[in-house]
């Protein structure tokens, strides 16, 4: 639909706020309470605008277009309403203070550079600071009451640790409710997890980080990636004098947009910690030695040779890390297949998700997740097995958390009741290591009931009736005395799965841990495969990796990828992009 504002002619669509469209045509329109994460507030009143046709102003952050409805975000008099509105919030911050953030901006553009109301706000506020929290401050004296801390706990993070209390003048946020009727918590003693979803959202700077209290305000920006989980969040990395004093997750970051856990916002300061290992050490009886990088190479060289030499090339193995880059894993696994002449290299993903990477790559035929985080938002039932995202991927376990809240049927399957388990519509709290059971069990009730996506399955799948033999004697009431899990409970769960048109899978070491946790992954390959929950939006098979690079750490340096035997006519034009003929390697 088309309307005009400010004499233009700007394109939205249905749903769309008179701010959304305003933006989206590069029309600036000031506010406090708005937050592209966010549902509409107009809590600020300050992106208020007026419509044709209507008297007064509304909030273009809460009012939703019209075709052909003419609107204008500047007149002489929403200009004076604004300067009026800021010159309001000006004044209930501490005297002498220095304002900062959007709040700041604001007054300078506005050009409120002082109040009329010197008995305003500030002197009818208890000061009020919790300084409880490890990682940031609340000073509610520059706090203007505009909720965002809140609604970002409730909407983003989906903890609900804050809340309003008060009216009037000293009405504030606050980390859940005192012992005492009226008063508040601290921050330390509720339930925040520090994700920083409200610092990041305060507009004023009454929630700051300790850091950034202590060294000063960033002075520029770094793009890069968080190096905890593999959720791969983008961060903002603020950098002061040299030295790293924030982490912000960025809007734009294709995982996380915007969000964050306490690891990557917080766990940072390991970078400068004072009893980091800068120099190698060599071990002398129970002390340590520093020695030059130079000395370290030497003898770690003069060793391995010493060994390969004295008893052969397989007398030497080697474990990477997943926490290294593609390039570095490659490189790894070309030395060892190539300097040293042995293929006993391996991942430390062995005791994690290397299940996942055989099960993924013998049934979809790659390891990789098969959908995208965002995939999240386009779906219309999430399946969680063998993982705790609020703990292990908290990013992916908010956006679980937000997709529920929405509305969105949620399966567990885990021993565990966890957060997601409590909110979960069904949980089926399974015996540990019976995860193939369970998981056959379903693909039984599909075949039984019909659910199965015939057209997928005759296009895109191959060896179905192998897998309908596996699961014809695998019914709800077998896995039952397996499980332990009601076999009404394991029916329903597949007659979900298989009606909803389409399911997003996660799982995690619950599953891969196991004796047989390749067999598991199998089991929710062919579960989707089944009902044609792969290749599509909102659909998919998504393993949580622990490491920031397990999916490119264990395609590199594992003993079955990437081996090729040069000598075979098939593989030796492959063997010519090396610079040696490697014995038994590619």
């Amino acid at each position: 639909m088309n309307l005009t504002i400010n004499g233009r002619s700007v394109a939205a669509e249905p749903g769309d706020t008179i701010y959304m469209a305003a933006r989206k045509a590069g029309i600036s329109v000031p506010s406090l309470c708005v937050s592209h994460q966010l549902a509409p507030f107009g809590s600020c009143r300050l992106c208020i605008c007026e419509i044709e046709g209507q008297s007064g102003t509304s909030a273009s952050c809460t009012t939703p277009v019209r075709p052909d409805m003419v609107v204008r975000t500047e007149s002489d008099r929403l200009r004076r309403h604004r300067h009026n509105i800021v010159e309001l919030y000006v004044s209930e911050q501490p005297e002498g203070s220095e304002m900062s953030g959007p709040l700041r901006e604001l007054a300078l553009a506005c050009g409120v550079d002082r109040v009329r109301y010197p008995d305003g706000a500030r002197s009818k506020r208890a000061s009020v600071r919790d300084d409880s929290n490890p990682f940031f401050t609340f000073d509610n004296v520059a706090c203007i009451s505009c909720a965002r801390c809140v609604r970002a706990c409730d909407e983003i993070q989906g903890t609900h640790a804050l809340t309003m209390i008060g009216r009037g003048f000293p009405a504030r946020p606050a980390a859940g409710a005192g012992p005492i009727m009226g008063e508040a918590a601290a921050f330390a003693t509720s339930n925040c997890v520090s994700c920083g979803a409200c610092v990041k959202e305060c507009p004023t700077g009454a929630l700051t980080e300790n850091t950034v209290l202590e060294q000063g305000v960033p002075t520029r920006m770094v793009r890069t990636t968080c190096a905890y989980c593999g959720v791969g969040c983008a961060f903002d990395a603020g950098v002061r004098n040299g030295r790293v004093v924030q982490m912000m997750p960025a809007d734009d970051g294709p995982s996380n947009r915007g969000h964050a856990c306490m690891k990557g916002r917080f766990g940072w300061t390991y970078n400068d910690a004072p009893d980091r290992l800068r120099v190698p050490l060599l071990r002398h009886g129970n002390d340590w030695e520093e020695i030059s990088w130079e000395s370290a190479l030497d003898r770690v060289a003069q060793e391995v040779t010493r060994i390969k030499e004295t008893q052969g090339p397989d007398a030497l193995a080697t474990i990477s890390s997943s926490r290294g880059t593609n390039e570095e894993n490659y490189l790894f696994a070309k030395f060892m297949r190539g300097v040293i002449g042995t293929n006993h290299i391996d991942n430390c993903a062995r005791v994690c998700h290397s299940a996942t990477v055989t099960g993924m790559m013998d049934t979809l035929g790659a390891s990789a997740a098969t959908n995208s985080i965002q995939d999240l938002d386009l779906t219309q039932l999430i399946m969680v097995v063998g993982a705790n995202p609020t703990e292990s991927h908290p990013v992916i376990g908010a956006k679980i958390k937000q997709a529920h809240r929405r509305g969105v049927p949620l399966i567990v399957i885990d021993p565990r009741r966890t957060e997601l388990a409590r909110l979960a519509d069904l949980h089926l709290q399974l015996r540990p290591g019976s995860n193939v059971a369970l998981l056959n069990a379903m693909g039984h009730v599909l075949v039984k009931e019909g659910l199965l996506d015939r057209a997928f399955i005759a296009t895109r799948t191959e060896g179905v009736e192998d897998w309908l033999k596996t699961v014809s004697d695998c019914t709800p009431e077998a896995a039952e005395v397996i499980t332990g899990v009601p076999a009404h409970l394991i029916a329903q769960a597949a007659r979900r799965y298989g009606s909803s048109g389409a399911a997003f899978c996660v799982h995690g070491l619950g599953v891969t841990e196991h004796r047989w946790g390749s067999h598991g992954v199998i089991a929710l390959c062919n579960l989707a495969l089944a009902t044609g929950n792969i290749g599509k939006p909102g659909t998919g098979i998504n393993p949580l990796r622990g490491q920031n690079n397990v999916q490119g750490g264990d395609r590199a340096l594992q003993p079955r990828l990437g081996h090729r035997q040069h000598r075979k006519a098939g593989h030796r034009h492959q063997s010519l992009a090396w610079t040696k003929q490697c014995a038994g390697g590619f």
